[in-house]
């Protein structure tokens, strides 16, 4: 059963897939409506899940569940998944994107920098330990409320940093 994200508690698992480059506008409501049908039929064993989900900064996209309600089987995470490269071919897209980090440039402005550019962009100076950066590995909605955003140097991000001051 699909449920509001605020209504779901903060104890709550989270799942954030990045897509490899941003939604528009259209794509952003095509994906929410679909997301939004999907995890309203959600099930594990036949049993309904108490699940949410939304699209994040153009790029984002968030499935939580109220495991306290009913646990998550592996059957439902792989339904989960086969939705979401569905929705992806759909969309012309990949929600699986784990080589590119997605940081606020400036204030409101977001931007994706790709794994090897990471120490240049240190060195340059235009990823700083205050940058802040969407963590895709949050895994509670606790946890994301607190958390999204948060500066680089709080996040996996950190070793980065400490092996730029290392060799300087």
């Amino acid at each position: 059963m699909f449920l509001d994200f605020a209504s779901l508690p903060i104890t709550s698992r989270l799942w954030i897939y990045q897509a490899d480059r941003f939604l528009l506008p259209d794509e952003e409501k095509k994906a929410q409506a679909a997301l939004q049908s999907f995890l309203g039929e959600w099930t594990a064993h036949q049993q309904a899940l108490q699940a949410s989900g939304q699209i994040a900064q153009q790029r984002f996209l968030l499935i939580a569940v109220n495991e306290d309600f009913q646990s998550v089987s592996g059957c439902a995470i792989d339904a989960s998944v086969h939705f979401l490269q569905a929705l992806g071919q759909e969309l012309s897209l990949n929600w699986f994107e784990r080589q590119k980090v997605i940081f606020e440039s400036t204030p409101g402005q977001v931007a994706a920098l790709g794994l090897a550019e990471i120490p240049k962009a240190i060195a340059e100076g235009s990823l700083r330990p205050e940058t802040q950066v969407f963590n895709i590995l949050l895994s509670s909605i606790g946890d994301w409320q607190k958390n999204w955003p948060q500066p680089a140097q709080d996040s996996w991000l950190a070793r980065y940093f400490q092996t730029m001051t290392q060799t300087h």
